[in-house]
């Protein structure tokens, strides 16, 4: 079973050069650490604004798969001495497996016969590794010049202020920067300052484009272009936009409007 995942973490405005650099660190954290623990998923969107960081994984699986390990040791022939009794090198390897030397099988190789340890190991719940594998994430994101609140324990690019965390319709609890996650999220702050309730992950961006927050951010820098090309033309000018410049804007507002 399949289900989408919501991670987003609400703060004060963040400078306009780490939205985007913080937005992809986000994808590409939790897309590493999702794959070193076998969890298979879907798609992986990020979004970005001044005051949000966000990533929605589609389709994350909802248990680790079963393993079953195999530990090859010393081979038969050096396993154990000429009186029959075990060598240093069985009992080194069965204390290392933690087991008794009577849980060790044999096994036939291309080069003989060798002892080894096979292992079941049944997949964790994700729910259960969520709260690990994001406070992994957020540990290793690089911040140019992260500030201190608080008593100074807590660090981030910028105070966070709240904490999303939802599998499909379900919180998962935990707890960041001295702060609980929630099932909700905030809109604009002058144009939707409520608390928006979210029913599943996946109700997230047009939950917030209802409450003036166009939450991607490439979304967000086209719909800014668009905007300007619109009024150049209807003024019979020609709109010169720097990418750069545009890639600024972008980043310092949540719901744009362009003027003339």
């Amino acid at each position: 079973m399949v289900e989408t995942f919501l991670f987003e973490l609400g703060c004060e405005e963040l400078p306009s050069a780490a939205v985007r650099s913080l937005s992809e660190q986000l994808g590409k954290l939790l897309q590493k650490a999702l794959t070193e623990l076998n969890l298979s998923f879907g798609e992986i969107q990020t979004f970005a604004t001044p005051r949000r960081l966000a990533v929605k994984v589609d389709d994350l699986s909802l248990q680790q798969p079963t393993q079953h390990l195999l530990k090859k040791g010393p081979a038969l022939a050096q396993a154990y001495d000429k009186l029959g009794q075990p060598t240093q090198a069985l009992q080194g390897f069965a204390r290392a497996c933690q087991v008794d030397i009577a849980d060790l099988n044999t096994i036939a190789t291309d080069k003989g016969q060798w002892l080894a340890y096979q292992e079941t190991r049944p997949g964790h719940q994700t729910c259960e590794l969520l709260p690990g594998i994001m406070q992994e994430v957020l540990n290793k994101l690089a911040i140019a010049k992260p500030m201190t609140w608080g008593e100074g324990q807590y660090r981030f690019a910028r105070p966070v202020h709240w904490l999303v965390m939802m599998l499909g319709a379900d919180l998962i609890a935990a707890e960041f920067y001295g702060l609980s996650t929630q099932a909700h999220t905030f809109g604009h702050r002058f144009h939707a300052p409520d608390a928006i309730k979210l029913e599943h992950a996946r109700d997230y961006e047009p939950k917030l484009h209802a409450s003036y927050v166009l939450a991607n951010f490439d979304t967000r820098k086209q719909t800014i272009k668009t905007q300007i090309e619109t009024l150049a033309c209807q003024h019979q000018a020609l709109a010169v936009i720097p990418d750069e410049l545009l890639e600024e804007v972008s980043a310092i507002c949540e719901w744009p409007e362009a003027l003339i």
